[in-house]
C-alpha cells in the first residue's frame, strides 16, 4: 500500500515533504503522531502485480477529473506509511482495509495537515481502493483548504512483484533503487 501512498504524495507534491520535527514538537502534536506508529501492514493476498486505473477528483465534484493508469507493485509486508513524516493507523485484513494517515509540514510558517482516509478491498485478482485526502493550511499563508477523492480499480497480473528483503522489512525493485 506504501505504493498508492507514495503515489499520493507525488500528486500533492510540492506541497507535501517531510514534516519538520521542530512543528510537530512546537504544534503538540509529536506526541499525537508518536501515538500513531503502529502501521498497518499487508498479508500474502494483497501480494501481485497490479494494473491500474486511477481516478483523482474534487471532493465537491468541480473540475474535470484526472484519470491515469498505473502499475502496482505490491508485496508481503508493506506497510502504510513508511516513514517518520507519513503516519498511519488502521487495519489489514484478508480481504480488506481500512486505515488513517497522517502527515504535517512547517512551510516557512505556513502549516500544512494533510489527512488521508482510506478504503481498500480485493476480491480474487480485482482490487478497489477509494482514498480522500483533506489538506488544510493554518499560519503564514493564505491558501483554500483542498479536498481530494482518488478511486482506484486494479485487476492483478501476476503473482510476482519481485520483491526484495531489504533493510527494514520487504520492499519492491523499484523501491530499492528510489532509496539507493
Amino acid at each position: 500500500m506504501k505504493f498508492v501512498i507514495a503515489m499520493l504524495l507525488v500528486l500533492m507534491l510540492p506541497t507535501v515533504a517531510g514534516a519538520s520535527d521542530q512543528a510537530l514538537q512546537a504544534s503538540g502534536i509529536d506526541q499525537f503522531l508518536q501515538q500513531l506508529r503502529d502501521t498497518p501492514v499487508f498479508g500474502e493476498s494483497w501480494t501481485g502485480v497490479w494494473d491500474a486505473v486511477i481516478t483523482l477528483e474534487f471532493c465537491d465534484g468541480s473540475g474535470e477529473p484526472l484519470v491515469f493508469e498505473e502499475e502496482l507493485h505490491f508485496c508481503t509486508g508493506d506497510t502504510a506509511g513508511d516513514d517518520e513524516t507519513l503516519i498511519c493507523d488502521g487495519t489489514v485484513g484478508t480481504n480488506s482495509f481500512s486505515y488513517n494517515c497522517m502527515t504535517v509540514e512547517d512551510i516557512d510558517g505556513c502549516i500544512l495537515t494533510a489527512d488521508w482516509q482510506v478504503e481498500g478491498s480485493i476480491s480474487g485478482d480485482t482490487l478497489e481502493i477509494t482514498t480522500t485526502i483533506s489538506t488544510s493550511y493554518s499560519g503564514a499563508c493564505d491558501v483554500p483548504d483542498l479536498c481530494q477523492v482518488v478511486s482506484t480499480v486494479a485487476t492483478r497480473t501476476s503473482a510476482e512483484p519481485n520483491c526484495v528483503q531489504v533493510r527494514g522489512g520487504v520492499g519492491s525493485w523499484g523501491v530499492l533503487k528510489a532509496q539507493h
